[in-house]
């Protein structure tokens, strides 16, 4: 989750400066993630940009197509672990949601089990009987050693190897089989290699769709190879079962993706899922798109200065922008994200006047400016009392 702007000097002027290597650490990430992130995903015929491994890249994700519902994690406090993460599961085409066990630790960002609520589904529409179902019982699957995420510090040609067990325990019901509630686990074997591979700039489109600024990032290449087992009734699940099912023994899955970490969240800016191992053929991107504030970075194409003044303000406030052709517009957000005004700047020259909102509360605020023809940068505003 974004960490609050407690560090931040306000600043009268902001150069442009280029892509900086970046090195992930626990002193990377707030003291409490808790929270709801939000995630655009690629429609399927979307064409997305093959990502290059390389080293101060510059890497443009704004031309894709993203969906038109984003998804939701909710990151919630776990009795045992700091926080976990809620993620999707698939059973033989059913999908349920658990809660990952989860902490981030001086050697590294950690999952250790998923919780899982109770869960049923019909499944008679590919088994014949009206009252089949598949249900996924109450449990902590704790997995047999932690999955290790990122392993700190997180720097550019780093590596990391993590591989453990874990069971889900479920009960199955087939009118066919004389199947009734019929206790059965899938034991899963994951073993994933991860390494940095680049770093550099990237940029996203944010929930209205607009281009965010560019964010420092690390390139993460993740293979992920998981085998599953199947057992009911305390032995190996029949062969009848599991093609009813869809389902193989020993069933092997492995996945390939690039993750984009930025400082501050937890959530990857980006991961790319790519359909082989040579990383050349993407079919699917997820971009996180809150919180796309970025101090350091403005813009890639030269150095510019943007001046606001009073800061800290009380009301209204003078903003100098470059001298270039060009609608300018404006997003004004407090600390999560949240966007409270927007619209377009009318300039008398170079000078653009601005009123702060008269309902905004003191605080920190980000004001996001960006020009028809590609600049865009992002200043913090300090509001007081009495506007």
């Amino acid at each position: 989750m974004r960490k609050f702007l407690l560090s931040l000097v306000v600043t009268l002027s902001l150069t442009v400066t280029l892509s900086a290597q970046i090195t992930l650490s626990q002193s990377s990430y707030p003291v409490s993630v808790l929270g709801t992130d939000s995630i655009a995903n690629t429609t399927v015929a979307s064409f997305i940009p093959i990502l290059t491994p390389t080293t101060n890249a510059i890497w443009d994700l704004t031309t894709i197509t993203d969906s038109s519902v984003p998804s939701f994690i909710y990151r919630v406090a776990s009795i045992t672990y700091p926080f976990a993460d809620s993620n999707f599961y698939d059973f033989a085409g059913y999908a349920y949601q658990g809660n990952v066990e989860s902490a981030i630790t001086s050697a590294g960002n950690f999952e250790y089990g998923i919780e899982l609520p109770r869960a049923a589904d019909y499944i008679g529409s590919i088994t014949g009987g009206f009252t089949d179902s598949f249900v996924t019982l109450p449990q902590v699957d704790t997995f047999s050693s932690a999955h290790l995420v990122i392993s700190f510090p997180a720097t550019y040609e780093n590596n990391w190897f993590s591989s453990y067990k874990s069971d889900f325990n479920y009960q199955i019901s087939i009118t066919a089989f004389s199947y009734n509630h019929a206790p059965g686990i899938v034991r899963s074997y994951v073993s994933e290699t991860d390494s940095v591979t680049g770093w550099g700039q990237m940029r996203v489109k944010n929930m209205d769709g607009i281009p965010s600024s560019y964010f420092n990032v690390l390139q993460v290449k993740k293979i992920v190879s998981t085998v599953d087992s199947f057992f009911l009734n305390g032995t190996l699940a029949t062969d009848l079962l599991l093609t009813t099912l869809g389902l193989t023994q020993g069933q092997t899955t492995t996945t390939y993706l690039q993750d984009y970490y930025r400082t501050g969240e937890v959530t990857p800016l980006a991961e790319v899922t790519y359909s082989d191992a040579t990383y050349s053929h993407p079919v699917h991107a997820a971009t996180h798109i809150q919180r796309l504030v970025n101090e350091g970075v403005a813009n890639v194409h030269g150095t510019f200065e943007v001046k606001l003044f009073p800061n800290p303000a009380t009301g209204r406030v003078t903003i100098e922008l470059p001298s270039m052709p060009g609608t300018w517009s404006f997003e004004l957000s407090d600390f999560t994200g949240q966007i409270i005004q927007s619209g377009t700047l009318t300039l008398n020259g170079n000078i653009a006047p601005f009123t702060l909102p008269q309902s905004m509360a003191s605080g920190i605020y980000s004001l996001r400016l960006f020009n028809s023809n590609g600049f865009n940068c992002v200043k913090t505003i300090e509001a007081m009392n009495g506007h």
